[in-house]
């Protein structure tokens, strides 16, 4: 069980979208992020509900993985959805819930069956399914209980838009009950990793290299045919093209639990044949035993556990001057073991028959980026390229206007009144390092975007997609509100350059060339949420060229971007029009110091939802240390600096460590069912162990309850052996029922837990306020197990 969480505001996120997308009159999708025909912003003349379809099934265990649980959206074209992992500040992702049950637990996260189509806009990513996906999650059923009789009830929150418009989230409620008609779990045998069919002259064999693979890595689907007898298969092929005389190869994965695939590779080389009838196509095969593999990338962040690969291969077999065996098909499905230390070998594929037409439909319906292709440079458009080149020094110029960059500006700014007076050398030579620290950043983005190209890594990053790692977000909110508490006048960052107050103002008067480089790369990292106008076609034309040309065009985004501070640094006059330094930069600062504050809303806007609670709990941390550090003046001696510098970082520390552990939201060890006294009575009456949990967000003593005493292996472990059923009587919100319920327990207060014997459900034993493990396994084994089947009501409460 997932603690809730309030979500943000909307008017924080119509501000941001309005500041950061409607550069050059763009109208955007506040739900969506996308770009929208203002004639038919309000074109919702269909519900969800028809054009969605939700349906769910379990999906029995098989020799190579676990029982699954199957949730499918089929949508209506020309309409789509979003993936699970879809970043909030794009579009809104699909989230599907489970209830919960003592029956079963959802041992893993859901995965669709297929790489969702990415679509890229404005820096933005849009990770998009149609016309059906399928996301599935291991599930594990309880000692105890029948499969066939099983009921997984839930529901999955989906928007759907379509070019122009996008419908309000809807929440889609499924029942899932064991499948009867899966082919291929019916057909699916042990995992021998070869299947032969009698009729065609060929065997096919498959597995998954290595046995084992760690995140972060790539795991190879190697599948083979060897022909006999002198015939040949032939060459892979994207689909059946109806050519008359052959059938190609068909390879075509139908389920990647939602990781990418790279191009598939052949072993040997392909022979070119005349056509086998007049007015066919060239024959192009392959003879005796020919590999396909097709490398599958595992993202660092992948958890470790099992995960299904499946899918279909076409193929036919011919030998010249005799004939061709008609063509036909197999069913494949392996697991991909994610374990923190790989293991070498290969795990077999299990193989099943099937029809060549089937793999020939799933090649057709597949989306155009069911595989992962590595980006291919196309030959330089000498005319297109100087247009595209004005285009990036545009946008990068115009990329210091963009709210994201704004408040770091004012650093500048300050920076710009302080030169005033200084020689034109100094002056040129501090714009000068601000602006290698903004080259520098963008030479970092442009190795990222090219680093399948260059060897570097398994997928290019684009621009602004460091956003989407949380630790990323996590960091950049650090330093921005540490930097914020400087302007404010909480304590001063000691790094020449970063202008400060009282004292320490006279330290910083002269900006130093390493406080000009970290602004630089500040204010670079700060600007790539936002995409300005212009940048769209720059960032679009960058994904099939050579490396060469991508580092010319980032380049030349972040010569624009600079090209003020160069202009200011060559010819200082132009800052004359600033006051001379006075009273008004100390004001002027505070409000840049709000202004980043403002930044900080914008990050909280798209941050992963779990980490809003302790990333906010290590401000007060980052806060508080600060202000620590900000009691020492910076004229003191360097013992009593390094002393309150030393109190602060340890205090801030230990508090962001505590954030990090303790409010992220932990998964429930125990299958809460929600309180109510008709469920208890129900449940006592049918001769249950009841155990109450009466809890709240807001109770410290509650959660901590939870943490050392009640959620724990040990716990868990005694209520099913016990068959204990678990109610959470949350009382966040308020409950007459649950407030009856405690003065009915004689209790005005919680934490409270009560837990009610089968065989004395009028007596139940009620622990107080703070508890430890070890009474709460005393009292469960004073309770007792179930008597399932019994006939005792639950006669008064005390």
């Amino acid at each position: 069980m997932l603690a809730p969480h309030r979500s943000i505001g909307s008017f924080a996120l119509v501000l941001i979208a309005l500041a950061c997308g409607t550069a050059g009159g763009q109208n955007l999708d506040i739900l969506s992020g996308r770009k929208l025909d203002p004639s038919r912003i309000n074109a919702q003349s269909a519900g969800p509900e028809s054009i969605v379809a939700v349906k769910a099934q379990i999906l029995p265990a098989t020799a190579n993985r676990s029982a699954m649980l199957a949730v499918t959206a089929s949508i209506a074209p020309p309409w789509y959805t979003y993936s699970t992992t879809q970043k909030p500040i794009a579009a809104t992702p699909t989230v599907i819930k489970v209830d919960s049950s003592p029956d079963y637990r959802l041992a893993g996260e859901f995965r669709p069956n297929l790489p969702p189509t990415i679509e890229h806009q404005d820096g933005l990513v849009f990770e998009e399914f149609a016309p059906e996906v399928t996301w599935q999650a291991p599930l594990e059923v309880r000692p105890g209980a029948v499969l066939g009789t099983l009921k997984v009830l839930g529901n999955a929150r989906i928007q759907v838009c379509k070019k122009g418009a996008c419908l309000q989230p809807t929440d889609f409620a499924f029942t899932a009950l064991v499948a009867t008609d899966e082919t291929r779990t019916a057909e699916a045998s042990a995992p021998s990793g070869v299947f032969a069919n009698p009729n065609v002259h060929a065997t096919i064999r498959g597995q998954l290299e290595p046995q084992a693979v760690a995140p972060g890595s790539t795991v190879n689907l190697v599948i083979s045919a060897e022909t006999s007898n002198n015939y040949h298969v032939y060459a892979l092929g994207e689909r059946d093209t109806g050519a008359l005389g052959y059938k190609p190869t068909l390879i075509v994965p139908t389920n990647t639990s939602g990781f990418q695939t790279q191009p598939t590779k052949a072993s040997q080389a392909v022979v070119e044949a005349p056509p086998a009838v007049p007015g066919g196509e060239p024959q192009r095969y392959h003879s005796g035993r020919v590999t396909w593999t097709t490398p599958i990338v595992i993202p660092k962040d992948t958890k470790p556990g099992q995960y299904t690969v499946a899918g279909l291969v076409g193929y036919q077999t011919c030998k010249d001057d005799v004939g061709c065996d008609l063509p036909t098909g197999t069913r494949f499905e392996g697991t991909i073991s994610v374990e923190p230390t790989p293991a070498k070998g290969g795990a077999p594929l299990a193989f099943a028959s099937a029809k060549y037409i089937e793999a020939a439909k799933a090649a057709e319906a597949r989306p155009r980026q069911s595989q992962a292709v590595a980006p291919t440079a196309e030959p330089v458009n000498l005319s297109t390229l100087p247009v595209i080149i004005l285009f990036s020094l545009l946008g990068g110029f115009i990329l210091n206007f963009m709210p994201c960059v704004l408040p770091v500006i004012g650093l500048k700014i300050l920076s710009f009144a302080e030169q005033a007076g200084h020689s034109r050398a100094q002056i040129l030579a501090l714009n000068i390092w601000y602006c290698l620290g903004s080259m520098a950043v963008f030479l970092v983005l442009a190795t990222l975007a090219t680093a399948v190209n260059l060897g570097l890594g398994e997928q290019n990053l684009g621009w602004g997609e460091q956003f989407k790692y949380t630790s990323f977000n996590v960091i950049m909110v650090a330093i921005v509100f540490v930097m914020s508490l400087s302007f404010l006048g909480v304590w001063e960052i000691p790094i020449p350059g970063f202008v400060g107050t009282g004292p320490a103002t006279d330290i910083a008067a002269r900006e130093g060339a390493t406080g000009a480089f970290f602004k630089g790369v500040l204010t670079t990292v700060l600007a790539t949420p936002c995409s300005g106008p212009l940048l769209g076609p720059v960032f679009g034309f960058t994904l099939h060229q050579p490396p060469p040309v991508t580092f010319l065009i980032f380049g030349c985004i972040g010569l624009g971007m600079s090209s003020p501070y160069l202009l200011i640094g060559a010819f200082p006059r132009l800052i004359r029009f600033l006051p001379k330094p006075g009273a008004w930069m100390d004001t002027f600062k505070q409000m840049m110091g709000f202004m980043m504050l403002g930044t900080i809303v914008f990050i909280f806007n798209f941050m992963n939802r779990d980490y809003l609670v302790p990333t906010f709990a290590m401000m007060v941390a980052l806060w508080a240390g600060c202000w620590w550090i900000g009691r020492t003046p910076l004229f003191e001696n360097f013992g009593r600096k390094m002393a309150a510098w030393t109190q602060g970082a340890v205090f801030a520390a230990l508090a962001t460590w505590f954030a990090f552990t303790w409010l992220v939201p932990h998964e429930s060890v125990i299958p809460w069912k929600d309180f109510s006294q008709s469920q208890l009575a129900k449940l006592t009456s049918e001769g249950n162990t009841v155990m109450i949990d009466f809890t709240a967000d807001w109770c410290a003593t509650c959660k901590a309850n939870s943490f050392f005493a009640i959620e724990t292996e040990d716990v868990r472990q005694v209520m099913e052996q016990n068959k204990v059923v678990p109610l959470l009587a949350d009382y966040t919100d308020g409950s007459p029922e649950i407030k009856a319920m405690l003065e009915t327990l004689k209790s005005a207060s919680i934490p409270l837990l009560a837990i009610y014997p089968a065989d004395k459900p009028s007596q139940p034993i009620v622990l107080r306020d703070v508890v430890t493990k070890q009474m709460v396994l005393d009292a469960l084994k004073q309770a007792g197990p179930s008597k399932i089947g019994g006939s005792k009501p639950l006669a008064s409460m005390p």
